[in-house]
């Protein structure tokens, strides 16, 4: 998570450059970003709880259902003397950019290719 991750820039010649933007144009197939700061402690149980959830449902429904707890003060979001998880503030600045797809944990696809000249030999 990053404060002012989904905040864009207009660039003469061009119309909007975003980071989820660039994200996307680069194969990513969704990100979550933030529009305005939000308190630390805050971002990482909200990030925390959004990858949870992310893993078996849709990201724009898991999104959804970890502002609804934070609205309902549920779970693991709750009151503390610096933060009101209830509040928008907190947690209407997250959005999902991209294709509300699952994630899924990601294995090297394409891992570097062996170098077989330092292979352990037996002694002679």
């Amino acid at each position: 998570s990053s404060c002012w991750s989904a905040d864009s820039h207009t660039v003469p010649g061009r119309t909007v450059f975003s980071l989820p933007e660039a994200l996307c144009r680069s194969g990513v197939r969704c990100v979550l970003a933030c529009l305005w700061p939000v308190h630390d402690a805050f971002a990482l149980t909200f990030m925390r709880r959004f990858y949870e959830l992310a893993f078996d449902m849709p990201a724009d429904q898991a999104l959804r259902a970890v502002q609804s707890e934070c609205r309902a003060r549920a779970g693991c979001f709750t009151t503390t003397e610096a933060i009101d998880p209830a509040e928008p503030i907190m947690w209407a600045g997250f959005v999902v950019y991209g294709a509300p797809v699952r994630l899924q944990a990601v294995l090297n696809p394409h891992p570097p290719p062996r170098d077989t000249s330092r292979a352990l030999r037996a002694p002679r």
